[in-house]
């Protein structure tokens, strides 16, 4: 340090050991008197310029909020820093080094456990590799933790949960609709998947599930909703499906349900007739009949014929298979072309998909100059069956009629054998199964 008087430069050393601020004087003694020259240093600092509190967002229990606010380096001398504080708050970055004039972004954590009031105070202890100097105006954290509350929103209710109906669906189609999921709290809160989660109630093991929602997690901001949606696709005609969806959300006290339900519907064909009779027809040549298929659902309906499809047989069909429209039918050509002089009996099955086969019976007899069998009719089917159902047609024709003349059968109303007692036939080992109409 210099100081001039008059013409005069006088030099002094001086060493500083404490930071604080040195204030002296010095006493001059001249042929005129006296006079004093006042000396004062201050020496350079660790300055922090820091908020005087920090005020974090609400939150959810078991749930996290945010927030961030600048440090700065007010000094001329690089300072480092180092962060203390309570949970459930936490800053990071924790420690760090600022060069003067420089600025640090502090984030804090919020990740409270309960529902309280929270308010702790931070302490930033900052200063060279060799000292440090604790901050005195230490910043406050302030933040409210409350119990998150989320809601299903949807068109049915029961009284302990929601209730989705998807109605009656047709088979092979999906059907969606959405729920809403509410947060009417002043916290956001999270769906999250795992134990915690918008997830299905627990199903059997061969049970397979037909309703199906892709979300499994997300974000519920304050006083908002979010639209969730879920579809239904069924697998099984004639049945109604049932599952249950759980919510709930880290730090819920409760879960809310909700229930949804939906059925399946499938096609409802019938013939228009069960027998097709073409009656008698000469060698060699043809007969031809019409039948319809009818489709009396909303579902489109797909069938198929058990017949050859390359038209080799006695009995052809001019569609094999196809679709029939819903409410609606469609129109089938028959056609008979005998080759040999018997009767003639198929009984063919449609094939529907998603239902049980429907049953025709094709009949037809064929004549030539020098056979002329008896023309079969759909009421001698009618009368097979009945015997058939009664245990009769094991019998070979001459007993039964043996039986007829004896009395221990008669014929009933509707032309089928009726067996008046229980006899036993030294001749049973002759018993056949021998069906009186050729196929």
């Amino acid at each position: 340090m210099y100081i001039r008087i008059l013409n005069y430069v006088l030099k002094f050393v001086c060493a500083f050991h404490l930071q604080c601020e040195y204030v002296d004087s010095i006493e001059f003694e001249c042929k005129e008197g006296t006079f004093q020259v006042s000396l004062s240093a201050v020496m350079l600092q660790h300055a922090l310029e820091l908020p005087d509190s920090v005020q974090l967002p609400p939150c959810a229990v078991q749930h996290s909020s945010k927030t961030s606010f600048l440090i700065r380096n007010v000094s001329k001398l690089r300072t480092g820093f180092q962060w203390v504080v309570e949970q459930p708050f936490e800053l990071s970055p924790v420690s760090g080094s600022l060069e003067p004039g420089g600025a640090q972004k502090v984030t804090v954590t919020f990740k409270p456990q309960k529902a309280l009031v929270y308010q702790t105070e931070a302490t930033c202890t900052f200063g060279d590799d060799n000292e440090s100097i604790v901050c005195n105006s230490m910043p406050s954290m302030f933040s409210l933790a409350k119990y998150p509350y989320l809601q299903i929103i949807s068109p049915g209710q029961e009284e302990d949960c929601g209730v989705l109906e998807f109605g009656r669906i047709a088979i092979g189609s999906s059907l969606e609709k959405h729920i809403e999921i509410c947060n009417p709290s002043p916290v956001s809160n999270c769906v999250t998947s795992g134990i915690l989660s918008l997830h299905k109630t627990k199903m059997p093991a061969l049970m397979e599930s037909v309703f199906q929602c892709d979300v499994q997690k997300g974000h519920v901001a304050p006083h908002s909703v979010l639209a969730v949606p879920v579809c239904f696709t069924p697998l099984t005609v004639d049945t109604t499906s049932v599952e249950y969806f759980s919510l709930t959300c880290p730090g819920a006290l409760s879960k809310d349900l909700l229930k949804v339900t939906g059925s399946c519907i499938g096609p409802v064909v019938s013939l228009s007739s069960s027998v097709v009779d073409f009656g008698c027809v000469e060698e060699g040549g043809e007969a031809t009949r019409v039948i319809h298929v009818i489709n009396s659902s909303t579902v489109l309906a797909h069938y198929q014929f058990d017949m050859d499809p390359r038209g080799y047989g006695v009995f052809t069909v001019d569609q094999i298979s196809g679709t029939i429209a819903a409410n609606s039918s469609l129109t089938l050509h028959l056609r008979f072309r005998p080759h040999h002089s018997i009767a003639y009996h198929r009984r063919t099955a449609c094939l529907i998909l998603h239902r049980e086969p429907l049953f025709l019976d094709l009949i037809g007899t064929c004549h030539s100059e020098q056979l002329k069998p008896a023309i079969l009719c759909p009421r001698h089917l009618r009368v097979y069956r009945l015997n058939l159902l009664r245990g009769l047609t094991c019998y070979p024709p001459d007993i039964l009629s043996a039986m007829l003349d004896e009395h221990k059968l008669q014929l009933d109303e509707k032309g089928g054998l009726v067996l008046q007692e229980v006899c036993v036939y030294e001749c049973s080992h002759v018993c056949r199964f021998d069906p009186p109409i050729q196929v």
